[in-house]
């Protein structure tokens, strides 16, 4: 029985009578090898699947888990921890889970007179601004609607996809009656 710390090959040597024969075997030394573990990003509030491939007796995620892959929403960029067991050796890896804020975009409301316009403007991104309806970019737009319409803006950061809703209201004109 040997407990080699490294890996280590073994010759052994036997005879009988004037004839001898050798063999050699190499042990690997496996503990403390990284387990092929999958890390995501996510918008804020959704949930990541993160796991290995790896085919393990037990397996223990620093939350508690012990399942091969687990679910998870952190509310905030978020490492998680995994210890595979197969056999006699362990393996350790780690999980990034990046959590992309949802942009939070601030638009303005508008009042205006028939036959008048409005610039309606959104802030709070990093990316450009589609306006439905029209399906107009940019941050800043000007309309002229003819009845009161709701205007819905959207932007992303990467990957994470924010909306914000306004209304630009029409207010007809006065109709003035003079008497005699």
């Amino acid at each position: 029985t040997v407990n080699p710390s490294v890996n280590t090959t073994y010759t052994v040597i036997g005879g009988n009578g004037s004839c001898s024969a050798q063999t050699s075997v190499s042990v690997t030394v496996l503990n403390g090898l990284l387990a092929p573990v999958s890390s995501a990003s996510i918008c804020e509030g959704q949930t990541a699947n993160i796991g290995t491939t790896m085919n393990g007796t037990s397996y223990l995620w620093s939350n508690g888990a012990t399942t091969q892959s687990i679910n998870v929403s952190p509310a905030s960029t978020t490492s998680y921890s995994l210890l595979v067991v197969a056999g006699n050796c362990s393996y350790t890896a780690k999980s990034n889970v990046t959590v992309v804020p949802t942009p939070i975009i601030q638009v303005n409301n508008a009042s205006i007179c028939l036959g008048q316009s409005a610039t309606l403007t959104a802030a709070g991104a990093t990316n450009g601004y589609t306006w439905n309806p029209g399906n107009i970019n940019g941050n800043a737009i000007t309309v002229t609607p003819t009845v009161t319409t709701q205007y819905v803006v959207a932007s992303a950061n990467g990957v994470c996809a924010g909306t914000a809703t306004t209304q630009v209201i029409v207010n007809t004109k006065p109709i003035l009656v003079i008497s005699q």
